[in-house]
């Protein structure tokens, strides 16, 4: 028995030239800042006990951006204070 090399791949399996995968760019969306006037209406409708769903689906926004909009700026004092009031207001007139 001699020792002769006998390849067990075959010859055309490393030739083959891989596939090319094509990828379209994405287009990226334009950034929506939030204005004073939209971040006091999310204090305001938080206040009245709104859901943020329906904030969302009123500001036109995604329900995640309302919850994360409250986290960053800081929003609960404000929504505390304006619950506050509400309640005071209905508080003195009865």
């Amino acid at each position: 028995m001699s020792i002769i090399f006998k390849p067990k791949i075959r010859e055309w399996f490393g030739t083959t030239p891989k596939p090319t995968k094509v990828v379209e760019a994405r287009t990226v969306r334009p950034l929506k800042y939030w204005t004073s006037t939209e971040l006091q209406k999310v204090v305001d409708l938080r206040a009245l006990g709104v859901s943020l769903l329906d904030c969302a689906k009123l500001l036109k926004r995604g329900q995640h951006t309302i919850s994360a909009t409250i986290v960053h700026h800081d929003l609960y004092g404000r929504i505390a204070e304006k619950r506050a009031m509400h309640i005071a207001s209905v508080m003195d007139d009865a």
